[in-house]
């Protein structure tokens, strides 16, 4: 008579299990690797994309030295300008192949729907999330400032991140309870100001580059 083959319990819902197993399952489970096996679907990794400066290159049309001279914008919104990154469908295609994709951006929501529109086509509904306008900007630390209190738990920001926490939506939770200073992009109502400035800056810096190369 053929020998028998040696009974082995293998449990992969534990609501059954009495506890009661001898240590040769511990070994079988070991040998086989079984106790690394899952029944859970495998997961996608998650990419989070921000989508100015990846996908496009996206300006405000008034701002002259930044806007391409030597090519057509593939787009307009608003006051907007949009430069298609090469292959930009291409690898949004890639990517959701392989990859959960998020898009990110300080943008204003209807600007982001219009570009994503514009960029996807329709690929848009297979993105995992699209968070726009949801970050927050909050004063610098300055040491001389002896009252400084911005991160006690019992503060503002400790009250605010609280109610994020318990947010259903985070991006209408930030939409609609701003704290700390308002974001400086092109969609700023004193953008055309800050961009002046922000001129200046750039003509100093690169005046002052110049000079030291000459120094060199």
């Amino acid at each position: 008579m053929a020998g028998k083959i040696p009974e082995k319990k293998l449990i992969l819902c534990g609501d059954d299990d009495d506890g009661e197993g001898d240590g040769d399952d511990e070994k079988f489970n070991q040998d086989t690797g079984i106790d690394k096996l899952t029944l859970e679907p495998r997961r996608k990794k998650l990419l989070v994309f921000d989508l100015n400066g990846l996908l496009v290159y996206r300006v405000y049309r008034s701002n002259k030295p930044d806007v391409p001279s030597d090519r057509t914008p593939d787009g307009k919104f608003g006051n907007h300008l949009v430069f298609k990154r090469p292959f930009a469908e291409e690898f949004v295609q890639f990517c959701l192949e392989r990859f959960e994709i998020g898009i990110w951006s300080s943008a204003l929501e209807k600007n982001v729907d219009a570009v994503l529109d514009f960029v996807m086509e329709n690929q848009k509904n297979r993105l995992l999330f699209v968070w726009a306008h949801t970050g927050i900007f909050l004063e610098s630390y300055n040491p001389d400032n002896a009252s400084d209190n911005l991160l006690d738990p019992n503060g503002e920001l400790g009250v605010y991140l609280d109610g994020l926490a318990d947010a259903s939506d985070a991006q209408v939770y930030v939409k609609e309870n701003p704290i700390g200073v308002p974001s400086i992009s092109s969609d700023h109502p004193d953008w055309n100001f800050y961009f002046e400035v922000l001129r200046g800056f750039k003509g100093e810096s690169e005046e002052k580059t110049t000079s030291q190369q000459r120094e060199s």
